[in-house]
């Protein structure tokens, strides 16, 4: 039998001063007319507040402590105490809109606080025919934003944000806007774009469309410009038409790189000398077909980066491409530039030079980008299955990593020797031989002509492999008949690494199925393609790769400004998608390709 309410509090308030080692004081006399608790501020300890309600008579006022309570066992990290409370408290609240509300959100701070951000968001929820104070929708509305964000939902985020921006006040609006331009640059252009098809929600609408109009101009300043004042007229009580973001301003004010004499720093000589050479046409090339006025000169630096550097400075480079090696660049990075540079590495050290860029065939990078790729396909249960060497075991780790910021899971990772123990390395990850070992021990107290198919396992729904071109064309047909008859087929992921050179176009049919990524013009059929080919037919992909990036590099010159000031705007290249951080690193988005039928066929 439920217990009344005053029956119910009085044992409530008992348990609650058990716990806190307080003896309850006597009541004292009830005040004419009591002061209402402010449920919107903790400024005691829950020791206090839960003495203020045993000393209360007022029901609604007892309750109200008993609230504050809980949140102050929260801010204090007191997560059992807390629970044992709310739990008391969970059902037995006055009907008070108020009160009802608090308490959904103490429970959803408490689940936040376990790190069960799917529990809390639901616990937060208020039903839609409920108004609640602005007080009270401003502090559910900041929890739901910060949920969302820890659960990478940042579309969500932004459209909680957005409506939290209409109900502070004018200095927090300002903050806050620049929050949520900040948090919306990154978005790609297509994800704003397919939003901005199903959103109603006025104030958010306007920021989807501010940031459309941005990357689709952001190259072109007098487009922009245009654009920019067509968008206030359409929304002229738009916070961010009243007052842009800061950083906005800023970004319109950048001026793009205008360059008529290029730089090139490579090792020209040397053993790397055929990298270099492919680098080369590839810049050559895309000057040629675009900007044939450009003046480009190339200069060796096997012999010193540092000479190399200064020649060319003398002879009135505007902008320089270069260097290379990972130690030139090194050098190079922690030294003031005179011109704006594109880098062809990744340094050691995060540069903090506003004109250094960095462009890199980066395999961690690579790693990243098939997490989000994988997850962004609806994988939610991966395994890597790795060679064991060390550039494998990075991009092992980077995966991992970043699977793990994704999805706040953490993966299991197997790693193969070459030889004879691949095949044990595969078997070992799918867990065959435990399922084998199964089937042996079940004959042996039964009929040994028991026919029995062996189980891989069928808790992942994903594995990304990382095998070079010649180890993916042993371990992918093994990992092929070690899938169990009983489970789905396994879609596996690669890196470039895993990619082919093939003389006719055709790939083997063991290796159909198999999902990787690489640069868009390695993956999509097209004439520049065929005709490098013709020109270099002895050229690897990685020779290939190398053209694509000084093709790209050079295209890039008068773009690199605005990509760094407007985060997330993106440059579709050959050798991908691509943008550029706050630190100056290209980031590649690469583009993916399945194998079906001996062909590669985009996805």
């Amino acid at each position: 039998m439920r217990l009344s309410k005053n029956l119910f509090l009085a044992t409530t308030l008992s348990v609650a001063l058990s716990i806190a080692g307080c003896s309850t004081p006597t009541p004292p006399q009830k005040p004419s007319q009591p002061q209402p608790v402010n449920l919107a501020q903790v400024s005691a300890t829950a020791e206090q507040y839960l003495a203020r309600a045993a000393a209360s008579n007022d029901p609604r006022e007892q309750y109200a402590n008993l609230l504050l309570a809980s949140e102050a066992y929260l801010d204090a990290g007191q997560l059992n105490e807390a629970s044992n409370l709310l739990s008391q408290l969970q059902g037995n609240l006055p009907e008070s809109v108020e009160l009802n509300s608090q308490y959904r959100y103490l429970q959803a701070k408490f689940l936040q606080a376990k790190g069960e951000n799917q529990a809390a968001l639901q616990a937060s929820m208020t039903p839609a025919n409920v108004q609640l104070p602005r007080w009270q929708q401003i502090r559910l509305l900041q929890l739901q934003a910060e949920l969302y964000g820890a659960m990478q939902q940042h579309v969500n985020e932004l459209r909680t944000l957005s409506a939290l921006s209409g109900l502070v006040d004018e200095a927090q609006q300002a903050t806050l806007n620049q929050s949520i331009w900040n948090k919306l640059q990154p978005l790609p252009l297509e994800v704003i774009t397919r939003q901005l098809a199903i959103t109603s929600e006025p104030l958010f609408n306007g920021w989807l469309s501010l940031a459309q109009l941005i990357k689709q101009n952001a190259v072109d300043p007098s487009a922009l410009t245009s654009q920019l004042n067509g968008w206030r007229e359409q929304h002229p009580s738009h916070p961010a038409a009243l007052q842009l973001p800061d950083s906005l301003q800023q970004a319109l004010n950048t001026k793009a790189y205008q360059a008529n004499k290029i730089a090139v720093l490579l090792p020209l000589s040397g053993r790397h000398e055929a990298q270099s050479e492919a680098i080369r046409y590839g810049i050559i090339s895309q000057l040629m077909q675009n900007n044939p006025n450009v003046d480009v000169a190339f200069y060796d630096t096997s012999a010193s980066v540092d000479n190399a550097y200064q020649q060319a400075l003398t002879e009135g480079a505007e902008f320089v491409i270069g260097p290379l090696l990972k130690a030139n660049v090194d050098k190079m990075a922690g030294i003031p530039s005179t011109v704006p540079q594109l880098y062809l590495n990744l340094p050691t050290e995060p540069s903090i030079a506003p004109d250094d860029y960095f462009f890199s065939l980066s395999p961690i990078q690579e790693a990243q980008k098939a997490a989000e790729y994988m997850h962004k396909q609806g994988i939610r249960r991966p395994l890597i299955l790795s060679a064991r060497s060390a550039v494998s075991k990075r991009m092992a780790e980077a995966f991992e990593q970043r699977w793990l910021e994704l999805s706040q899971e953490s993966i299991e990772i197997h790693f193969f020797e070459n030889g004879s123990e691949m095949q044990a390395g595969v078997r070992n990850a799918l867990e065959v031989d435990a399922s084998q070992a199964r089937i042996a021990k079940i004959k042996q107290f039964g009929d040994n002509a028991i026919q029995a198919d062996f189980r891989s396992r069928r808790d992942i729904d994903g594995l990304f492999l990382i095998a070079s071109a010649s180890q993916v064309k042993l371990v992918k047909p093994f990992i092929d008949v070690n899938i169990s008859v009983f489970a789905d087929p396994l879609p596996i992921f690669a890196s470039s690494r895993s990619h082919l050179k093939t003389n006719n176009g055709r790939y083997p049919s063991e290796l159909n199925g198999l999902r990787f990524n690489d640069m868009t013009w390695l993956i999509n059929d097209n004439a520049d393609r065929r005709q490098a080919n013709q020109l270099w037919p002895q050229w690897s992909l990685s020779l290939q790769r190398l053209y694509v990036m000084g093709y790209d590099a050079a295209a890039l010159i008068d773009k690199l400004a605005q990509m760094r000031a407007f985060p997330g705007y993106r440059v579709q290249g050959q050798s991908g998608s691509l943008s550029v951080d706050e630190q100056g690193v290209l980031q590649r988005d690469l583009a993916w390709g399945r194998l079906q039928n001996g062909r590669i066929r985009p996805l």
